[in-house]
């Protein structure tokens, strides 16, 4: 999932908040992070940051760097 957080007027509009409710697992604990998993999937999101950056970076009037 991916979400943006975008304002048309910045003076005036405040910040949404977003929550996710897992319904089938509510009030239980998840198993532990396995570390590899998580190093993949950590590379993964990072890979996909690099692609958005390299896609919309070229297409920003600000200077973001």
């Amino acid at each position: 999932m991916v979400v943006r957080k975008l304002f048309d007027d910045w003076e005036t509009e405040t910040e949404g908040t977003l929550q996710i409710t897992n319904l089938t697992m509510e009030g239980t604990s998840s198993d532990p992070l396995d570390p590899t998993k998580m190093a993949t999937q950590l590379d993964d999101a990072a890979r996909f940051v690099e692609s958005v950056r390299s896609f919309y970076g070229p297409l920003i009037s600000f200077p973001f760097r």
